[in-house]
């Protein structure tokens, strides 16, 4: 009886510290997932206050309540729409769908099974209504170069394929460095009463460049707004992946030189001696997944 006692007493302080040992662990999950909350809400807010961001929130939307509205959803998607998404990826990636058709990418018009179809849509709604969640988290995506070929070469088929086999099997998949916009440039191309269509150009850390369509038309006694964010990033050979990207590249001249919107001799000779100031031809890249 006395030796079961001592061997109560001594397995007590065990119980005691395997106890305190638990309690400590679980406050320091607490602490570390509070943590990283504060530290996601902090870059949430420096992101949203971005000027780019700022410019194109007051464009799509009229009043401070809808703009409220539409960062709340963006900032209460969960992890479980990463994995959907990826999923969809999987399948509906602009390198798996771009056999037969060059133009369309993720929202290609090439026709799909319907589980496809089905996926097709998670893609669809990423750059028509959560455009905001996907620029924020552009640090976590993976992106693929997609070279540009021209869809009247014979032989095109046969480069994709070739591309496709060499870019999985030297993994040459590319991260932007941030979500940092370094600078924006907003075009209007069309403003009138009935139809007004805006142009957003973004320059990212790392020497990206995103393109964003706002479309304004007024129907039915009042405006509806569809918002198109460009599946494919861009970059030029001389300031991909480059750190001082800011100080080499200016957005405005971009737009003013490479997007016009009337094809003019004119327009086409500052566009082809812009590119060949940054290495001539333009590199494309598309998604292929968000990390968690």
């Amino acid at each position: 009886m006395n030796k079961f006692k001592k061997i109560l007493v001594a397995v007590a302080p065990l119980l005691a510290l395997s106890s305190l040992s638990c309690t400590n662990k679980s406050q320091n999950i607490t602490i570390s997932n509070n943590i990283s909350n504060y530290q996601e809400s902090n870059q949430w807010n420096l992101f949203i206050n971005q000027d780019a961001i700022q410019s194109i929130l007051t464009t799509i939307y009229d009043n401070p309540e809808s703009i409220q509205s539409y960062l709340d959803s963006q900032l209460n998607i969960n992890e479980d729409y990463t994995r959907i998404l990826n999923e969809s990826l999987v399948f509906n990636n602009s390198l798996s769908l771009s056999f037969g058709s060059d133009s369309g990418g993720f929202l290609s018009s090439v026709p799909k099974p319907f589980p496809l179809r089905e996926l097709d849509k998670q893609i669809q709604d990423l750059f028509e209504h959560n455009w905001l969640w996907y620029l924020f988290n552009l640090n976590k995506a993976e992106f693929i170069y997609y070279p540009q070929f021209d869809r009247f070469e014979t032989n095109s088929e046969s480069i994709k394929l070739d591309t496709l086999q060499n870019s999985l099997s030297n993994s040459s998949f590319f991260r932007p460095l941030s979500n940092k916009i370094l600078q924006f440039s907003k075009q209007y191309y069309e403003d009138s009463q009935e139809y007004k269509t805006y142009n957003f150009f973004l320059l990212l850390d790392g020497g990206f460049i995103l393109k964003l369509q706002v479309d304004k038309y007024f129907e039915d006694g009042k405006w509806d707004t569809s918002i198109n964010l460009d599946s494919y990033i861009y970059s030029y050979p001389y300031i991909f992946n480059k750190e001082n990207v800011n100080n080499i590249f200016n957005i405005s001249k971009y737009v003013s030189d490479t997007q016009s919107f009337f094809e003019l001799s004119e327009n086409r000779s500052k566009s082809i001696l812009f590119k060949e100031n940054y290495g001539s031809s333009e590199l494309r890249f598309t998604l292929s997944a968000i990390k968690k």
